[in-house]
């Protein structure tokens, strides 16, 4: 199930028209049901996004509780800054479905900001560039005395590594057959071999083979990574719009910025990187890995809301908790009996 993100708190009229990219059956809403969510048809069973992230967040809290050795109630979320209160609530809706009390839905910029350590300076101005598989959000942030202040933030909940996933499986698709005409289990297929070369050339490798049989013809083709880059580069660009707007909104330039951090998965693919630099005129920071510096973020205000801290620029503190919890496990909070 691709891109459930993207369809969470969405109404089916909302994402009919881009149906086709998912590697699924969507569906209207049930007969009598108010909600108007649109559902999704996995071989003989229909879900809705709701549910489908509820399953994602049962199995990150049985991993917690195997891990932890003791029951685990409470969390912390995170979502992305530009996700709506229709989204806000899907979310919490899925962690209820997952047996979780959700203490506190939090930003994945702040969330990110904190985790990188930004907080220990005494004053500055941060970009946060998010783009993860299915979202992308550009938040700018003050920091004064070591608190923070969100001065804009800008996005598109529709777009994110799935995209260049979509564009790599378009480009395979180039006289063979049109993308509408697969079945859903050779749109999964060729969306899973288009993710797999595009994590091998953001990996450092030049040329990637995509291997592929559609009905029964075998089909094969080497993507370079100058092919690659230059099928992203369009969808890339997309963000700078919301960039731009963001720094407007926040009433700064790019020259005020003190730091670009850089958050998701696909910031680790130099195309990213690059566009990035682009757009706000310096050299993103990467000191800690994209995927995992959201849930240290969540780790935190976990930890703070269990009592345990009220000094968020302890390095100390800071070190203990993610070896205490790992950072699979960062986003849950176990409360203090």
């Amino acid at each position: 199930a691709f891109s459930v993100k993207r369809l969470l708190g969405r109404s089916y009229d909302d994402v009919k028209a881009r149906a086709s990219e998912f590697p699924y059956e969507l569906l209207p809403p049930g007969e009598g049901d108010p909600s108007g969510l649109v559902r999704i048809r996995l071989g003989y069973c229909v879900f809705t996004a709701i549910e489908i992230s509820a399953m994602i967040l049962k199995e990150l809290r049985l991993s917690a509780e195997a891990a932890l050795g003791q029951p685990v109630k409470k969390a912390v979320v995170t979502v992305p800054a530009y996700f709506n209160d229709a989204q806000r609530q899907a979310t919490r809706a899925a962690g209820r479905l997952a047996g979780l009390d959700v203490l506190r839905i939090i930003n994945e910029p702040t969330a990110a900001s904190l985790a990188y350590g930004l907080d220990k300076k005494k004053q500055g101005v941060i970009a946060v560039y998010d783009i993860g598989g299915g979202t992308f959000d550009i938040s700018i942030l003050r920091l004064h005395d070591g608190v923070f202040e969100v001065l804009s933030t800008h996005g598109n909940t529709q777009l994110g590594g799935d995209d260049l996933d979509q564009e790599v499986a378009r480009w395979f698709l180039e006289g063979v057959r049109p993308m509408a005409e697969l079945s859903p289990e050779e749109r999964a297929a060729l969306l899973e071999a288009a993710e797999r070369a595009k994590k091998s050339i953001g990996a450092g490798s030049r040329v990637e083979q995509i291997e592929l049989q559609l009905g029964d013809a075998n089909h094969s083709k080497n993507l370079t990574a100058e092919q690659f880059d230059g099928l992203c580069r369009p969808i890339l660009e997309k963000t700078r719009s919301s960039c731009e707007q963001a720094l407007a909104d926040a009433g700064i330039t790019r020259a005020e910025l003190t730091d670009l951090v850089l958050v998701g998965g696909p910031t680790r693919l130099p195309i990213v990187q690059q566009v990035a630099s682009e757009i706000f005129g310096r050299t993103p920071n990467t000191s800690v890995h994209p995927d995992e510096v959201v849930a240290q973020g969540a780790a935190i205000q976990a930890d703070i809301l269990a009592g345990n801290t009220t000094d968020l620029r302890s390095e100390e503190h800071t070190s203990e908790l993610q070896s205490r919890f790992g950072i699979s496990y960062a986003v849950f909070c176990l409360k203090k009996k």
